[in-house]
């Protein structure tokens, strides 16, 4: 259905996992990832081919309507062991280090594959917009920290990565970093425009009236090429009901605020 509603924008990007308390809860061992992963990719792929298929002793019927074109599939991981499996299968990759992306991009030259170029732009994991920064940072940065130092216990012991790249996990540490970001819209588009030639910016602020929990007030960012946007192409968002959203000029000339509430 999303595929459906944006044109074919939307694409699917599966990482394996690195908790073993999670594959315990699951009953799946973890050296058994890589062909969890395999066997994930072939039964979406042979999904949106139109066709009915077998799998595991029954039938799967034929899903309609077809995408078209099928969503792209992106492995996401942080080891050799993605890019190995994402190179055979001309999949896209999204790393967690340059250097294993360096190695995906090896692969997939020496089996005579497009070559994917440099390792994408990207921005960080955790971007909040705020006219006032240093309020949103005392009012929200605890459940922040929270969430930082959860993912630097999961990875304790590890060589992996995920959304935190500070050696000490602190406030101070992570306003200074650049995998947490709270900016002015103003800031927000001049990050936008380093990173990738865009269109108009929407900001969405999920639940915006309920609790403080980092998961409810993340905002969406969805914005499109401005050659989709000379040629009026329809743009799509799917937010939940109680979602408030923002549009801001991409020039920063003059900001368009008007709320929408559903």
């Amino acid at each position: 259905m999303l595929t459906l509603a944006n044109g074919g924008r939307s694409l699917v990007v599966l990482a394996a996992g690195y908790r073993q308390a999670e594959f315990d809860y699951y009953d799946v061992v973890l050296n058994q990832r890589a062909a969890i992963i395999e066997e994930t990719v072939e039964v979406l792929q042979r999904t949106w081919a139109g066709e009915s298929f077998a799998y595991q002793g029954r039938r799967i019927e034929l899903v309609s309507p077809v995408p078209e074109p099928a969503p792209r599939i992106v492995l996401g991981g942080a080891s050799p062991l993605m890019a190995r499996m994402a190179a055979p299968l001309n999949l896209g990759f999204a790393p967690g280090s340059d250097e294993i992306y360096q190695f995906y991009r090896a692969e997939c030259l020496a089996r005579e594959h497009t070559d994917p170029g440099p390792r994408p732009i990207d921005g960080p994991h955790f971007l909040f917009l705020s006219e006032d920064p240093d309020k949103a940072w005392s009012e929200i940065g605890g459940h922040i920290l929270e969430n930082a130092q959860m993912y630097a216990g999961f990875l304790s012991g590890t060589h992996t990565g995920a959304n935190v790249n500070v050696p000490e996990v602190t406030l101070e540490s992570l306003q200074q970093s650049a995998s947490h970001a709270i900016v002015t819209p103003d800031q927000c588009i001049t990050l936008l425009k380093e990173k990738e030639k865009g269109g108009d910016v929407w900001v969405a602020n999920l639940n915006p009236n309920r609790q403080r929990e980092i998961g409810k007030i993340r905002p969406v960012l969805v914005f499109q090429a401005n050659e989709l946007t000379a040629a009026n192409s329809p743009t799509i968002v799917i937010l939940p009901m109680s979602t408030r959203v923002n549009r801001i000029s991409s020039t920063g000339a003059s900001r368009c605020r008007p709320t929408i509430d559903y």
